[in-house]
């Protein structure tokens, strides 16, 4: 069985870790879900939890890249540069990150702004926003960055905007914002808790975008790449939103490196989407390509064996187009060889028939001998022409061409028999003359 699949890494033994953290975040819960999830597997005990405390997105990509762990999970845009957004330390945090790869998306994280229900409905953005203190929480920094991106596309003025940091969770419920920009799970229970203890309401970009396509933050994604347009349904969160809700979002993803086991991301995978419905975290992961649609990296060998596992070959999906095409192409090269030996026999007939006229006309001249020894001149014009045309493959070697060569020589020979009796007949009329 090793020998079997020593292509996809079977046989190596090698043990892997996940990083997390021990409180009781999004990232660490889907952690524990994917090692319960790969339980059901013989791997299982080659995939261990590495227990770090809380760190930033950038310090978990670098412990990566070291090799300190080897699976991360994170946000699709860890590492992304958005030119007209991204601060000065941010740019000077990206890493040389070749080796890193995608497993898998594992769940969209929404970007929720809420604002205070004694705020009149918005026009837009800059109407929310303008003048007025904006908490940043749930993933601080992704949220931060996300709405200087949008900031930027939708022309708010971020000079006129109070940005308050406060990180945690308690810190903004102790509070009465007027407005929250939260990026997490469409699950996570704490956006509800917002909505019904705080009285606040979700911000939509769009009033009745008839399609994601045509809502106004399509353009948006179409620069911030790792983003997609997102529809909150409504009554998501007990009665609220009271319409659907236009915003974005962006994946959690599954990251690793390129020297992890493309056999071990198999069966990793294998194990996440056989009990993915057992898990309300797992659940959004897709079966199909899609899945691996809008990722800033690469995604793994190991993953794309997976996820085409199921696809047909290019022989089955374009068989029957191939017979087609070989049926006709072999009809035209049947074709095509057909008109190439009838251009050939036409040739050698020609040749054929100016050997032929000589040979009728030899019965009016035998006894001529300087009409022989013209004829022969002709038939020997005429076999070198034959072998011209045979050394540049214009003539094939076959039983014609055998028949045109036996032809040829009966008929010289018969030319110099004819000649040399003519010239034996000329010498004895002379004699004659003489006497």
């Amino acid at each position: 069985m090793c020998i079997g699949l020593l292509s996809l890494g079977s046989c190596d033994n090698k043990k892997y870790n996940i990083l997390s953290n021990r409180n009781a975040t999004t990232y660490s819960l889907t952690v524990n879900e994917i090692v319960h999830a790969f339980r059901s597997k013989k791997e299982a005990k080659r995939l261990k939890v590495e227990y770090k405390s809380e760190r930033s997105v950038e310090e978990n990509l670098k412990m990566l890249i070291d090799k300190e762990v080897d699976f991360v999970i994170t946000q699709n845009d860890v590492n992304f540069t958005y030119k007209e957004r991204i601060s000065a330390r941010d740019t000077a945090k990206k890493f040389s990150d070749a080796n890193i790869r995608v497993a898998t998306s594992l769940y969209p994280e929404v970007l929720f702004i809420l604002y205070a229900d004694s705020i009149a409905e918005p026009k837009d953005l800059e109407d929310l926003l303008i003048n007025r203190k904006v908490h940043l929480g749930g993933g601080e920094r992704s949220a931060r960055l996300m709405m200087e991106a949008l900031m930027v596309h939708f022309e708010v003025d971020a000079s006129k905007i109070n940005f308050v940091r406060d990180g945690f969770d308690a810190k903004i419920k102790a509070r009465t914002p007027e407005v929250v920009c939260y990026l997490t799970n469409i699950a996570d229970p704490f956006i509800e808790e917002l909505l019904s203890e705080k009285n606040l309401k979700v911000f939509s970009f769009d009033k009745g975008a008839l399609s994601l396509n045509t809502s106004r933050v399509a353009g948006f994604t179409m620069k911030y790449t790792p983003a997609y347009p997102f529809i909150i349904p409504v009554e998501s969160f007990g009665r609220q939103p009271y319409k659907p809700v236009t915003t974005v979002a962006m994946n959690a993803v599954l990251l690793t490196r390129t020297d992890v086991s493309q056999y071990f991301i198999y069966e990793l995978l294998d194990a996440l989407h056989k009990n993915k419905n057992t898990s309300l975290l797992l659940s959004s992961i897709d079966e199909s390509t899609e899945n691996l649609d809008n990722l800033y990296y690469y995604p793994h060998e190991g993953a794309l064996n997976y996820y085409n596992k199921d696809h047909p070959t290019f022989i089955e999906r374009y068989g029957r187009t191939i017979a087609a095409f070989g049926t006709v192409l072999l009809a035209v090269i049947t074709a095509l060889i057909r008109w190439r030996n009838n251009r050939r026999f036409r040739r050698i007939q020609k040749c054929y028939a100016l050997a032929v006229d000589v040979e009728k006309s030899l019965s009016d001249h035998w006894n001529d001998v300087e009409y022989l020894e013209q004829s022969l001149d002709v038939v020997l014009k005429i076999k070198e022409d034959v072998y011209d045309l045979l050394a540049v493959g214009k003539l094939e070697p076959n039983i014609n061409f055998l028949a045109f060569q036996e032809m040829m020589d009966s008929l010289i020979e018969q030319i110099n028999v004819s000649r040399q009796n003519a010239i034996l007949l000329d010498i004895r009329d002379n004699r004659k003359r003489d006497i």
